[in-house]
């Protein structure tokens, strides 16, 4: 039943990530959406497995992967400091990406051959910006509530032409892809 109800639950999120105000099935039984929600908040308030901090944190969840499938399969990590001034930029490749441990969509492309503006990244990076995106105290994302935040260097992934790559989102359920995202 459990695992019924996250199933539901995560079907709705990726509707709802899409925008989408049409109604959701659930049970054989139309909704509106929003009203589901109700569900969503109620599973993300009480359903609190510390496994899902560690997914939550960029740096965990690719210790957690490695582990598991292999170190082939993650996106290779320069480093990981709690703040700008602890970076050595010149221990870094030409083109990097910085982003937090914490939040999503926050990333910045750090490229040598442009400079490196220290004082932007210290705005983007300092610690009341950063304790400010926690999803704990914005949305009550029960995950994000203990993460330590932290800025994490990555290599920079292109499609070989210099532009970002495309980033595919697949849902799965009981190890069958049901949706894509891109």
């Amino acid at each position: 039943l459990i695992y019924q109800i996250i199933q539901e639950q995560l079907i709705m999120l990726a509707m709802w990530q899409e925008k989408t105000d049409f109604y959701v099935t659930t049970n054989g039984e139309t909704i509106p959406a929003a009203l589901d929600k109700i569900n969503d908040n109620l599973l993300k308030l009480n359903y609190q497995n510390p496994l899902f901090t560690m997914m939550a944190d960029k740096y965990w969840v690719k210790e957690y992967v490695k582990n598991i499938i292999g170190e082939e399969y993650i996106v290779p990590c320069y480093g990981i400091w709690k703040k700008v001034d602890d970076i050595d930029f010149k221990s870094l490749p030409q083109k990097s990406f910085l982003k937090s441990t914490h939040d999503s969509g926050g990333g910045v492309l750090l490229d040598k051959s442009q400079g490196v503006d220290v004082k932007e990244l210290k705005k983007r990076f300092n610690r009341s910006t950063i304790e400010k995106k926690n999803w704990y105290w914005h949305l009550r994302e029960w995950p994000y509530k203990n993460i330590s935040p932290r800025i994490l260097a990555e290599q920079y992934l292109d499609e070989g032409t210099g532009h970002e790559i495309h980033d595919f989102k697949f849902y799965c359920f009981n190890g069958v892809p049901h949706y894509m995202y891109i």
